[in-house]
């Protein structure tokens, strides 16, 4: 039950039906919606569909798409999404093992600084027993 031809346009050496898609739906004020279904497609449908669309102002704009269908005997069931199962795993592996790199960085560099900044305000360093300590009369000036 392939849509009805309306008239055959030849251009060149090429020939396009035009083809009654069904009814425009409005869209808002402006626009409208419309779709072009096939029911029961076979081979012989196959082949480049283009989409013409015109205004009252006479402006126009076009999108092609080439509809391929295949014998049902030859067609062979794949998996939807190939390459998701092995693949995403292997690539959220892959990110849960650099994030843990990165957070086990963060945290050593963390505890260097910490470390180095408690070793500077202790009071057994040099500079704070040098700060603690009186002057001594031989440094004093009279």
């Amino acid at each position: 039950d392939a849509p009805q031809d309306i008239f055959t346009i030849n251009v060149g050496d090429d020939r396009y039906r035009v083809i009654h898609t069904g009814e425009d739906v409005a869209i808002g004020s402006e626009g409208y919606l419309n779709k072009l279904v096939i029911h029961n497609a076979q081979e012989h449908d196959s082949g480049l569909y283009i989409c013409f669309v015109t205004n009252s102002a006479g402006s126009f704009n076009y999108k092609p798409s080439y509809l391929r269908v295949y014998p049902v005997n030859t067609v062979e069931r794949h998996d939807p999404y190939p390459g998701t199962t092995g693949e995403s795993t292997s690539i959220l592996v892959l990110v849960i093992s650099l994030g843990i790199i990165v957070v086990l960085i963060l945290i050593f560099i963390i505890v260097c600084v910490v470390k180095k900044n408690s070793k500077a305000g202790s009071p057994d360093s040099p500079e704070v027993v040098r700060n603690l300590m009186a002057p001594s009369r031989s440094t004093q000036s009279s």
